[in-house]
């Protein structure tokens, strides 16, 4: 499985989270839209893109305004991805705290992406994870 961190959250999560799934846990790949190459690329352009690199993929943004948009909401659809948005308050959080606290809900994201049903979830700064309703829904 891999994460793809979008770039409305800084790289070094992508970074750490990759660092803790290859040396602790699974082996599941964590990797920032840059280092994919996808830096500067609109949402939906990189998102379909998605489905190239591995059928089995979640996204992590604190991108408010994503899905609003036909074209969003069809790129999500067909890249058949689970779709994690950060709520506001996460970027109100320290980088120490915001490492610690992704640290603490990561098994919850890692649960919730082995769904079949790729769905989208809001996370609370607080670290609760909400199923908002599933991709195809949009």
């Amino acid at each position: 499985m891999i994460f793809v961190v979008d770039e409305n959250m800084p790289p070094w999560l992508a970074g750490m989270i990759d660092c803790y799934e290859q040396g602790v846990r699974r082996g599941h790949r964590c990797l920032h839209a840059r280092d994919l190459g996808f830096a500067g690329v609109p949402d939906e352009e990189w998102i379909k893109k998605l489905d190239d690199i591995s059928d089995r993929v979640s996204i992590l943004t604190g991108d408010k305004a994503i899905l609003r948009t036909a074209n969003e909401k069809a790129a999500v659809v067909f890249a058949k991805v689970h779709f994690f948005r950060f709520a506001p308050g996460w970027s109100k959080i320290n980088a120490r705290d915001k490492a610690l606290e992704l640290l603490k809900i990561w098994d919850k994201i890692e649960i919730e992406s082995r769904h079949e049903t790729p769905c989208v979830y809001g996370v609370k700064a607080s670290g609760s994870i909400v199923r908002l309703r599933p991709t195809s829904d949009y």
